[in-house]
């Protein structure tokens, strides 16, 4: 593939400017907006105006793999960037390679501090791409980062969904942006300050009346929202939900699950151990399935496997991406489409080659989980329909998939977001759950991009 010339939209320059004006700043692009060519434009201008010299990037390692290097080849204004992967068998060879930007993934970053990798490498600026992967303020990757974050001169934030579970999600991200100066230096002053502590034992946290207002005024200044309906001509989305009824034996199993944390399932009797290991039987129940103690799954029924194959065929012939929950989940899709190849797990030019058969329209169906496809894949050049067979609890996840599809480049005026809902289950809960993450994460979102 030869270099172009990088000819950005007018927002992308507007987030350039923004990035250079703000040396810790988060910039939040819907998918598909070119953050990605935005910030290689700002380490390139950054580069040649300030004593910025090597840059750390940690993306989740498909954007790692195959979306920055493919950018930085893609750009002649960026392909004179050198850069190295560390990952993989030579990872530690690599370490001592020079580059201008040094990419990790999320979960490489304990290996990375355990080899003293920035030291060696003597990286300045930090680009968290992605930057939900660290909004679990709890784990070991933001522990691992938060101490060499003062190291930097510039960090930026980057994602299209910084609050997908509501406000609590923010504090981790935003501290590595800015060490506290928007939200705090500690978490328990942030959820002191803006929330309120309910339900068994006190683990949920509620917004305090206008918590909401406050935070958003003290991220603003440091952000920059950019929305793909505000910029770009994008296709509309329609939204499907395919009802269907458990039948008699399901629904009987379903409610000994729901009743009695435990079920007959043919000849086995499957125990649920606790209240959230119900919801799980329970969901898994709604889908056609469930896992006994030994992870084995039992058949339960059929009846969402037969409205994909229903809708398959109404579709005749046009490409359908189906996000599916359990791995029980994909074995009865595979009975019923052998042919349709699945992306999780796949890597490399069978990657490459499958997501290239199917934006040529060679594949009618692409299963895939939603955490493997969440991230760093375009799937929308000849697919204009999305179906979940099953809901995921997580807001990211659910947006970032259909996302693959519902973005720029799309060249249908419309995209269809199929859901398959077991009527009274829990998939009415989740899709509720949904509905409400996301308007409070599209509240949060207008209100910081409105202008002060």
């Amino acid at each position: 593939m030869q270099p172009v010339i990088w000819g950005p939209h007018s927002y992308q320059i507007d987030a350039l400017k923004f990035i250079m004006r703000t040396p810790h700043c988060g910039i939040f692009l819907d998918p598909g907006m070119g953050k990605t060519s935005t910030t290689l434009a700002a380490i390139t201008h950054l580069r040649q105006t300030e004593s910025v010299n090597r840059i750390l990037i940690v993306a989740p390692i498909r954007p790692m793999y195959q979306v920055w290097p493919v950018e930085i080849k893609k750009w002649m204004d960026f392909n004179h960037l050198s850069y190295t992967v560390l990952h993989g068998d030579d990872k530690d060879a690599n370490l001592n390679r020079i580059s201008d930007i040094y990419l990790i993934n999320p979960e490489g970053l304990k290996w990375f501090f355990a080899a003293k990798g920035l030291e060696k490498i003597k990286a300045d600026m930090l680009v968290i791409d992605e930057s939900t992967k660290f909004k679990d303020y709890s784990t070991a990757r933001f522990k691992l980062l938060k101490p060499v974050l003062p190291l930097f001169k510039r960090r930026i934030i980057l994602t299209g969904e910084p609050a997908p579970n509501g406000y609590m999600d923010l504090f981790g991200q935003c501290y590595i942006m800015d060490l506290g100066a928007s939200l705090g230096r500690f978490i328990t002053h942030y959820r002191a300050q803006y929330f309120f502590q309910e339900g068994y034992g006190g683990y949920n946290y509620t917004l305090r009346d206008g918590a909401d207002k406050e935070i958003q005024e003290r991220i603003k200044p440091r952000v920059m929202r950019l929305a793909a309906e505000d910029h770009l001509d994008m296709p509309l989305l329609i939204h499907d939900d395919i009802i269907v009824e458990l039948p008699p034996d399901a629904r009987k199993i379903y409610k000994e699950f729901e009743d009695d944390f435990l079920a007959e399932v043919g000849d086995q009797t499957i125990v649920s151990l606790s209240a959230a290991a119900k919801g799980s039987k329970c969901r898994q129940v709604a889908n056609g399935g469930v896992y006994d103690e030994n992870h084995i799954a039992h058949h339960v029924h059929d009846v969402k496997t037969a409205a994909i194959v229903d809708l398959v065929e109404q579709l005749q012939g046009n490409a359908l991406l189906v996000a599916y929950e359990f791995q029980h989940d994909l074995e009865r899709l595979r009975r019923v489409f052998p042919n349709a190849p699945c992306l999780t797990g796949m890597s490399g030019k069978k990657l490459d080659d499958t997501v290239s058969a199917f934006n040529k329209g060679e594949i009618p169906v692409l299963l895939a989980h939603p955490a493997s496809a969440g991230h760093g894949l375009n799937l929308q050049e000849s697919c204009h329909h999305v179906c979940y067979y099953g809901l995921t609890w997580d807001m990211d996840l659910y947006n970032q998939f259909y996302k693959r599809v519902w973005r720029q480049g799309q060249p249908n005026n419309r995209v269809f977001l199929h859901r398959i809902i077991a009527s009274a289950t829990l998939d009415r809960k989740v899709a509720r759950v949904l509905k409400e993450k996301a308007i409070t994460q599209a509240e949060f979102l207008n209100a910081i991009k409105e202008p002060s």
